[in-house]
């Protein structure tokens, strides 16, 4: 269509230095255009970005309120490939001491 479309402006305006040029941008625009939101997941998963939908805030509360959890720390949500999410937590649980936990 590119090649169309700059053959058609060359014919109608005689645009034969800028016609060529100008519809590359243009196709180059389209396609980064389409491809952006393919390329904001990719950018979020290469960089281990919580991903979009999880509210990491709202997980860390909701692990709190388990009874016994006394504290939550060092939480991290992150997108293994699309669609397949993983989380790390340190979780200090009521009733056992770091002696115990450790053995």
């Amino acid at each position: 269509m590119g090649a169309i479309a700059a053959g058609v402006a060359i014919w109608a305006f005689g645009w034969r230095r800028w016609a060529d040029p100008a519809a590359s941008l243009a196709i180059a625009l389209l396609v980064v255009w389409s491809s952006w939101t393919l390329l904001l997941d990719s950018v979020g998963v290469l960089m281990e970005a919580t991903p979009r939908h999880i509210d990491a805030g709202r997980v860390k509360e909701a692990i709190a309120e388990v009874d016994g959890v006394e504290e939550v720390h060092d939480l991290h949500v992150w997108t293994i490939t699309s669609g397949f999410e993983s989380l790390s937590v340190h979780v200090r649980v009521a009733g056992r001491d770091r002696d115990e936990a450790l053995r």
